[in-house]
C-alpha cells in the first residue's frame, strides 16, 4: 500500500525549511548528499512541509530533532511538536509561519549538524505510527515518515592570530594495495572582490534569473579571478587501522585495513590578516584507484566580526 501522508526523504530534504530571521529569507537548499551552509551558532526557525495525497483531509503530528555530528543514534529533540490538518490532495507547512517554529542553532565552525523532522499519523496505507526516527533513505523523491537536512557552518570571527580549524570527513575504504589519494586546496575571496565590476554584473544576472543569493564565487565564469591561498592544509587520521602518508606533490595517501572506517580530519589555519567579509573556499578531494572514482567536498567559510 502506498504512503499517503508523508515528507520527502533524503539527507537534504526540500521538505525541511530553515528561516533566517537576520536576512528574512529561507536558507538555500544544497544539492543532494551535500550540506546547507549556515552561519555558525546563528538561530534558525524550522518548518516541515507535509503532503497528503488522499481525497480527504488528514491530521498529522510533526516532531523536530537535531543530530549533532549527523549521527542518528544521538538524535536530540528540539523540545517542540507541531500539528496540523492537511486538506485533501495538498501540502501545508507546519507550523504555518516561521515566527512560531522551533529554533535550531547552526553548528560550530566547520561542525556538522542535521535537522530532522518525523511525522506521525494514522490514516490507512503505510502509516507513520511511531515516534521513532527512521532512516530517510538516499532518494530525495521517496515518500518517508522522516526527513533530514545536513548542515555545515560557514563563518569564523576575524582572528588576531592564526585561527586553527578542522573539517571532519568520512572517506570510503580502500584496498591495502591501492591506497586512496587525498588532495586539498584553498582559495581566498577578499571582501573587495564582491565589489568588482565582473562580480557585480554576475550578481545582477543571477538576480534577473531568480537566483538571488547564489554565491558568485561558485560560478565557473569567475573562478579565474580567485587566487589560491596557503592555509597549511594537511590530513590527520585518529582511528585504528587507518594511516595517512605524504605523497610528495600528489598530496597524501590514505591506507586502510580491511573493515576499518576511515574517518579523517583536514586541518588548517585562518590567517590573522583576514577581515570581516572575506571568504575562504577549502576543497578536499579523494581519488579511489580501485574504482577510478573521484569525490570532492567544498567547505565555505565566511569571516565575520
Amino acid at each position: 500500500m502506498a504512503r499517503n501522508v508523508f515528507v520527502y526523504g533524503g539527507y537534504q530534504s526540500a521538505d525541511i525549511l530553515l528561516w533566517d530571521p537576520f536576512t528574512s529569507s529561507y536558507v538555500r537548499l544544497a544539492s543532494p548528499n551535500s550540506a546547507s551552509q549556515l552561519v555558525a551558532q546563528r538561530q534558525y526557525s524550522v518548518q516541515a512541509r507535509v503532503h497528503n495525497t488522499l481525497a480527504k483531509s488528514a491530521s498529522v503530528i510533526v516532531d523536530y530533532y537535531e543530530a549533532p555530528g549527523g549521527f542518528g543514534s544521538i538524535t536530540t529533540s528540539l523540545s517542540a511538536t507541531g500539528s496540523g490538518v492537511i486538506p485533501a490532495n495538498s501540502s501545508i507547512l507546519i507550523p504555518a509561519a516561521p515566527g512560531g517554529a522551533p529554533f535550531f542553532y547552526g553548528p560550530y565552525l566547520t561542525g556538522h549538524k542535521c535537522v530532522v523532522v518525523h511525522i506521525r499519523c494514522n490514516i490507512g496505507g503505510e502509516d507513520c505510527l511511531t515516534s521513532t526516527v527512521t532512516d530517510p533513505g538516499s532518494d530525495p523523491l521517496l515518500p518517508q515518515c522522516t526527513a533530514w537536512r545536513n548542515c555545515e557552518s560557514v563563518s569564523v570571527n576575524a582572528p588576531r592570530k592564526l585561527e586553527p580549524f578542522n573539517i571532519n570527513l568520512t572517506a570510503f575504504g580502500s584496498a591495502p594495495q591501492k591506497p586512496t589519494l587525498l588532495r586539498a586546496s584553498a582559495v581566498y575571496v577578499p571582501r573587495k572582490w564582491f565589489d568588482t565590476p565582473e562580480v557585480l554584473r554576475a550578481t545582477e544576472i543571477l538576480a534577473q534569473s531568480g537566483e538571488t543569493g547564489y554565491p558568485p564565487f561558485l560560478l565557473k565564469s569567475l573562478a579565474g579571478t580567485l587566487k589560491p591561498v596557503d592555509l597549511g592544509l594537511h590530513y590527520e587520521a585518529f582511528c585504528h587501522g587507518v594511516k595517512i602518508s605524504e605523497a610528495k606533490e600528489q598530496g597524501w595517501r590514505l591506507h586502510t585495513e580491511h573493515g576499518a572506517v576511515p574517518d579523517v580530519v583536514l586541518e588548517g589555519n585562518i590567517p590573522p590578516s583576514s577581515e570581516p567579509g572575506d571568504v575562504y573556499l577549502v576543497k578536499a578531494c579523494a581519488t579511489y584507484p580501485a574504482s577510478k572514482l573521484e569525490v570532492e567536498f567544498l567547505q565555505v567559510m565566511w569571516v565575520i566580526e
